[in-house]
């Protein structure tokens, strides 16, 4: 052990864990220092220079004895202890100086103290050996029960000693009490733990006879009983207390199956046979990164473990993983001692550092194959192919089990001691990117792959399509004005819509609404009066921007934001205060007059009958053609046919295969009778989680029983496939039946309106209900609409392009956009300068093209986001926020970073709870890890 003396040590113990705190701490500063007053600037500077004082002497020692040749001199030893104990003490005693409360805590990594107490740590602990290494050159010639009894009095002579203390101190002096106390308890649980430490080198040094023939009563307890017994209070006395492990989760069976393999072979006796000593060696080595993990853990809470002592001796479970390393280390070396009279020891050292890694390793490989069963699932979901039938290949069991994990640590998440210490932020880092899965894709994945119940689907009979929000308001629209320009250049209008809102509340308040906006009309900027200053809008990643909202409002703030909902765009405003009246806006640039609707108020942008356009425009690249009013008037109407297309539950649902296939049969016939010309080129999809797509005049009774499975049934993708391969013959379109004999079952979103732009045909899809009766459902609000058996398409116009393609367009008062599928790049021209609309136009294209083929989402919707921000349009992707400060902009632009880095599948971590506990980056841990 008196390898902890080589000077090397100072730079993996200190310097690199130095650097990660700079790294976390710096993060922080980057976000909150414009919060910050300049005292409070000053203590950053004080203590930040103080902190790198400490770090570069500490280098600049170690890098003079590696030169000079020489091991860490004992007196180092005090000299961490103390240095880095005091600097602690009063960075707790002005965090509050350093860090104002005033900082919501949602903007900071984590638990900064709690991270200087982990890095900061193994430096005093390392300080600690040295001290002990450098007063113990020859344990051979002292006894280990004298330092062991010393260490079991130190606790009762320290609290006899404070309790005389105290008195006298209370009597002859006055203020700094807590300052002695402090340094008074570090060295008392220095005093202890040197003894204690210093007793268990001697003991596992093994040079008496006594201990080293009866190895096994000391080797037994600490070795075996302390970890099991260690892992069963954690988990069930602290469990029952307060709902989880009090020093994280440590519930799963391998932690007591590789305590219990761990403890037996250390408690082997040792082996004169050379297989046997190799045997015991690789097993040692196995083990040994399961023995230095928990010491990692356990170093914060070795200074409690004194402390704890007093409680009936509970403390020696916290110092376990101090004795275990002692000797698992020293089986090790006795063995490797052993082993190298007859190999050679370079041999040996590398087999060590093979096997102790694979444990780790191991891990690392389990978390990586998770990550590609969700991976796998999420993509056939979220990033589906509509044009291939093939199952991806995901393991349900491994699906059920990650999921599970997801979900428990998004339910846990402010909970540090709820997860497993290094271990939960690496595998939230390989699996998921450090972001999370929100509560509803976790509950659509285990319906979809695992077949889980469904009850939440309520259909209300012959409910009206919902106009609006329907909703009784209380902060209203008070003053509403729209200013419209035409740029002749461009030949676009752009129209501001300034707005003043009131709360009509008794109470604080949030403006809410949503509205829609014409084909070929796009926000493009946005303001909010924030005080007396007129903020202009940030555009940034969607799904950022409304975490960040959802923090700023837990501390009513002010930020508002514009955002795509389905077709609609969301408008958000907080706070108002009781009679408040704020003003807001925001700029459409759009290519035609149109009527703008928001709430009860209803402006005309643009002036008529000033710029007609006869002609297509089309985009730069050609791959998306803007279709005005008045070319409509000219356009011939279509003359399109319906088709029945069947689509047949063969989920779990189906509990009688053969009898559902002829029920499914008989329904089908009776559909059929109904209007036999619906049903030529009449064609069936059976679904389960997965598709398959057939003729009704092949032979689908006999797939269909090949296809019956324990998933759910998901009627969205089935439906998704059939709507975006709807135009593949122009001059017939599906008329969807559903067939299921539980409709409670069937996953299907709120609304396919995300589609609506490649199914302009219809507005609905029938389903068969439990009672066998046809109701028809609107695929763009979910309801029931009617009872109606068949209802005639929506009206069509015509229009073919210059390369004789033909495009169906509904027949109404409305430009219409046109995705021109011939071109497959999308792209913007650098070189050629390009207005907003005509940015937005191709920009419509790009994302048009990414709904009808999203399995190449990530690289399109990160070039859709940039492309957003560079030429300042909205999108389905981004959002326009106003927020109050600096910080929050930074907070912003931090998340924004991370969505854009993690695969577009992934929510933002702590979507849905108002804080989150952060962990450090998966690679600091493993940093520490490796480095030791």
């Amino acid at each position: 052990m008196q390898l902890l003396r080589n000077p090397k040590w100072l730079i993996v113990i200190n310097t690199l864990p130095l650097l990660i705190v700079f790294g976390i701490f710096g993060d922080a500063y980057q976000i909150i220092h414009s919060q910050l007053t300049p005292s409070q600037l000053q203590n950053w500077q004080i203590y930040g220079g103080i902190l790198a004082l400490l770090g570069f002497s500490n280098l600049m020692y170690a890098l003079y004895l590696i030169y000079t040749k020489q091991d860490i001199h004992r007196s180092y030893g005090i000299f961490a202890i103390f240095a880095y104990a005091i600097f602690m003490f009063f960075y707790l005693e002005n965090e509050g100086k350093i860090i104002p409360f005033s900082i919501p805590r949602w903007m900071l990594p984590g638990d900064m103290m709690r991270y200087l107490g982990m890095f900061l740590m193994p430096t005093m602990a390392h300080g600690l050996f040295v001290l002990i290494m450098g007063y113990t050159p020859d344990p051979s010639k002292l006894k280990a029960r004298g330092n062991l009894a010393i260490a079991l009095m130190t606790p009762f002579l320290t609290y006899m000693f404070f309790a005389v203390f105290v008195s006298l101190w209370d009597a002859l002096f006055w203020g700094g009490e807590q300052f002695v106390f402090f340094i008074g308890g570090v060295m008392s649980c220095t005093f202890f733990l040197f003894f204690f430490i210093r007793g268990l080198y001697i003991l596992t040094s093994r040079k008496s006879t006594f201990w080293r023939e009866n190895s096994i009563l000391w080797k037994l307890p600490i070795a075996l009983i302390f970890p099991i017994a260690g892992l069963v209070l954690n988990e069930k006395l602290a469990g029952d207390l307060i709902g989880w492990g009090l020093f994280g989760d440590f519930s799963n069976p391998l932690f007591y199956l590789i305590a219990i393999l761990t403890g037996a072979i250390i408690c082997q006796p040792d082996s004169q046979s050379h297989i046997g000593s190799l045997a015991r060696f690789i097993g040692l080595s196995l083990t040994f990164s399961y023995t230095l993990y928990f010491f990692l853990v356990f170093i914060p809470f070795m200074p409690l473990g004194v402390m704890a002592l007093l409680a009936l001796g509970a403390g020696l479970l916290i110092l376990t993983p101090v004795m275990l390393l002692f000797v698992h280390g020293g089986e090790l070396l006795d063995e490797f001692n052993f082993l190298k009279q007859h190999h050679n020891p370079y041999i040996l050292g590398s087999l060590f550092l093979l096997l102790t890694t694979m444990l780790p390793l191991t891990i690392v490989m389990s978390y990586m194959k998770d990550r590609g069963d969700l991976n796998r699932a999420l993509d056939y979901v979220y990033e589906p192919n509509y044009f291939s039938n093939e199952k991806p290949k995901v393991r349900t069991h491994v699906l059920s089990r990650v999921l599970d994990n997801i979900n428990d640590n998004r339910s846990t998440r402010n909970n540090v001691a709820s997860q497993t210490p290094f271990l939960s932020p690496l595998y939230n880092a390989l699996v998921l990117d450090r972001q999370t899965l929100s509560r509803d894709k976790i509950k659509n994945l285990k319906e979809i792959f695992l077949g889980n119940r469904r009850y939440n689907y309520r259909p209300v009979l012959d409910r009206p399509v919902a106009e609006g929000i329907g909703r009784a308001r209380k902060v209203d629209i008070s003053n509403v004005q729209k200013t419209s320009n035409f740029d002749e250049k461009t030949q676009t209008w752009r129209t501001w819509i300034d707005l003043e809102i009131t709360n009509n509340r008794t109470r604080q308040g949030e403006y809410i609404t949503e509205f829609e906006l014409p084909e070929g009309a796009w926000i493009s900027d946005y303001y909010l009066w924030v005080g007396d200053e007129k903020k202009m809008g940030i555009l940034a990643e969607k799904k950022a921007a409304l975490w960040i909202y959802r923090q700023i409002t837990s501390e009513k703030r002010d930020p508002g934001i514009l955002y795509y909902d389905g077709d609609k765009i969301g408008f958000k405003v907080f706070p108002f205060s009781r009679g408040e009246v704020r003003k807001t806006g925001f700029e459409i640039v759009h290519k035609e007059p149109f009527d703008f609707i928001i709430d009860e108020y209803t402006l005309t942008l643009g002036e008529e009958n000033v710029h007609v356009f006869n002609e297509p425009i089309y985009a730069q690249n050609e791959s998306v053609v803007y279709i005005p009013q008045n070319l409509k008037k000219q356009l011939p109407k279509s003359d399109i046919k319906p088709y029945y297309h069947f689509i047949l539950d063969c989920s779990n649902s189906v509990s009688h295969e053969q009898g559902q296939v002829e029920e499914y049969k008989k329904q089908i016939e009776d559909i059929v009778a109904f209007n036999k010309a619906t049903s030529q080129n009449a064609k069936v999809t059976l679904t389960s989680a997965f598709t398959k797509e057939m003729n009704l005049s092949d032979d689908w009774e006999t797939t269909f029983l090949q296809e019956v499975n324990r998933t759910g049934f998901y009627l969205e993708r089935a439906i998704e496939e059939i709507l975006i391969r709807s135009d593949e013959n122009p001059e017939i379109y599906p008329l969807i039946v559903v067939l299921t004999p539980f409709m409670k079952r069937m996953i299907i979103p709120d609304d396919f309106s995300h589609l609506k732009v490649f199914y302009p045909e219809n507005d609905f899809f029938l389903v068969v209900n439990d009672a066998n009766e046809l109701v028809t459902h609107s695929l763009w609000n979910n309801s029931v609409v009617s009872n109606r058996l068949y209802q005639d398409g929506k009206p069509l116009l015509s229009w073919t392009d210059a390369n004789n393609q033909t495009f169906l367009i509904p027949d109404d008062d409305e430009p219409s956009i046109v995705l021109n599928k011939k071109p497959n790049d999308f792209y913007f021209d650098k070189e050629q300068s390009i207005s907003t609309w005509d940015a937005a136009l191709q920009l419509e294209g790009l994302e048009r093209h990414h709904k009808r083929t999203p399995e190449n989402a990530d690289s399109e919707w990160r070039q859709m986001v940039r492309s957003s921000f560079a030429n300042r349009i909205l999108t389905p992707f981004t959002s326009f926020m106003v927020v109050e400060n600096k910080a929050q902009e930074a907070m912003l632009m931090k998340k924004q970073r991370e969505m854009l880095n993690a695969d577009k599948s992934f929510d933002v971590a702590g979507g849905d709870e108002v804080r989150r506990m952060s962990e450090p980056s998966w690679w600091m841990c493993l940093l520490m890890l490796l480095g030791f």
